[in-house]
């Protein structure tokens, strides 16, 4: 068990590193085709017809990459005033019953994902000169992510003794030094 937690957290680990770049080079192109925009309104009095569409898909693509790497790192906000009155056996079981939650609502992203991916490909409204697909590809890459941690902490939460704190489990992290 031991094993695989390690090599999940290794994955986690590169990956993270995968979102991180992908969150750069995103944001980087967002900046460039903005300003082509604002030079080509105040130049040129024309505005590229897909940049508005483009943008706001980046940004929630960024959100969404941004949100991925937070379940990476173990960043995610967690609510633990009710859980705190019960002893440290029971806020265990409180923190694998979440976890579990939140792998089932990830099979179900991942699902929902598969059956969209379709659908939006197919889109006769698509502005941009791409297919917007790719919309359901984020959405899966961040369903399989959230996944992963969801295993990752169940096995945590298993195998630590008591709650889990940031101080207690090794977690391999952006942040971290390798």
């Amino acid at each position: 068990m031991k094993i695989f937690q390690r090599w999940l957290t290794e994955i986690l680990y590169k990956l993270g590193i995968v979102l991180v770049t992908l969150l750069i080079i995103i944001g980087i192109f967002l900046l460039t085709i903005l300003t082509l925009e604002i030079l080509s309104r105040a130049f040129l009095d024309k505005s590229i017809l897909w940049v508005q569409e483009l943008s706001t898909l980046l940004l929630v693509f960024m959100t969404v990459i941004g949100a991925a790497i937070m379940f990476i790192n173990n960043d995610e906000i967690r609510i633990t005033t009710i859980a705190d009155i019960f002893p440290k056996n029971i806020q265990q079981a409180i923190n694998i019953v979440g976890d579990i939650l939140i792998i089932f609502l990830s099979i179900n992203l991942i699902i929902g994902s598969l059956r969209f991916w379709p659908i939006v490909s197919r889109s006769a409204f698509n502005v941009l000169p791409f297919s917007t697909g790719i919309n359901a590809a984020i959405m899966l890459i961040f369903s399989i992510v959230l996944f992963l941690c969801g295993v990752r902490d169940v096995i945590s939460n298993i195998m630590v003794d008591g709650v889990r704190e940031k101080k207690n489990i090794k977690t391999s992290s952006i942040k971290s030094e390798h």
